[in-house]
């Protein structure tokens, strides 16, 4: 939990799920992760005093970083595509910017969760004071252990609430700590490949408040690479499929083909 805590080895699964969707990216995440109270939520398993221990990355810095991050990657494809449709006679076909470029393409968003409801009891039971919580029957009839924030008065306990804080925030800096953009491998010849540079987190919101295990939702930006043919060079692509089959090559130095499914 923290420096001087006792480490309890612990195995759990990690899971995530990536998916292109639509144009909205993140503002399709905010109103699912806000949790306003007075909105009628389809999850009906949300606890609504622990919202207070959710970490949010909606920065005006972040979106810069994001826009910077697309310009690196995508200005010369499109420099190159605006110049080929001027010397065809079709100006009407300019992107024109990046922005443009990207503004119709489907965004990418995905959910990083480490363990399950057994493990965050498992973990609350470990490292937190018996009187921090209680055990609350979901509609499966199965339970959950739920922090314990208010007294009988409906006034805040202070000692839970801290309780809370603390063992929330080790899950958030895992969350975000495992989505940084710095995230990836050292090859042998020497190059480091991070998964930044092919799926790079933008604005990032962390779920402690559901009944379940703590996990995050992220934006992100995707580059990859057409492999190109007789009739078109390779180029640049925002496409999650070949973004994933770039960063798969640039590690593995093998192409593959790749095929995203939603359960």
């Amino acid at each position: 939990m923290n420096a001087g805590d006792e480490i309890m080895a612990l195995k759990c699964t990690v899971t995530t799920d990536l998916q292109a969707k639509d144009t909205n990216g993140y503002s399709g995440i905010q109103k699912h992760v806000e949790h306003d109270q007075s909105i009628n939520h389809s999850n009906k398993d949300i606890v609504f005093s622990e919202t207070q221990f959710n970490v949010y990355d909606e920065s005006t810095a972040t979106r810069q970083a994001i826009d910077d991050w697309n310009e690196q990657h995508f200005h010369n494809y499109v420099e190159q595509h605006d110049q080929h449709q001027r010397e065809k006679g079709h100006a009407e076909r300019q992107y024109g910017s990046v922005k443009n470029f990207l503004k119709r393409k489907k965004k990418a968003t995905a959910v990083l969760t480490i363990g399950n409801m057994e493990v965050q009891s498992q973990l609350m039971k470990e490292f937190c004071p018996a009187s921090s919580y209680v055990e609350e029957k979901l509609p499966d009839g199965t339970t959950h252990l739920v922090f314990k924030l208010k007294d009988e008065h409906e006034q805040p306990i202070k000692n839970n609430i801290a309780v809370a804080k603390r063992f929330y925030d080790c899950f958030n800096r895992a969350l975000i700590t495992a989505t940084n953009n710095n995230v990836g491998w050292n090859l042998k010849s020497g190059k480091r490949v991070n998964i930044g540079d092919y799926l790079h987190r933008g604005r990032y919101a962390t779920n402690n408040d559901e009944m379940g295990i703590s996990h995050i939702h992220y934006e992100i930006a995707t580059f990859g690479m057409t492999r190109g043919g007789k009739k078109r060079p390779a180029h640049a692509t925002n496409s999650l499929n070949q973004a994933l089959v770039s960063l798969h090559h640039a590690v593995t130095g093998q192409y593959c083909s790749l095929e995203l499914t939603r359960a």
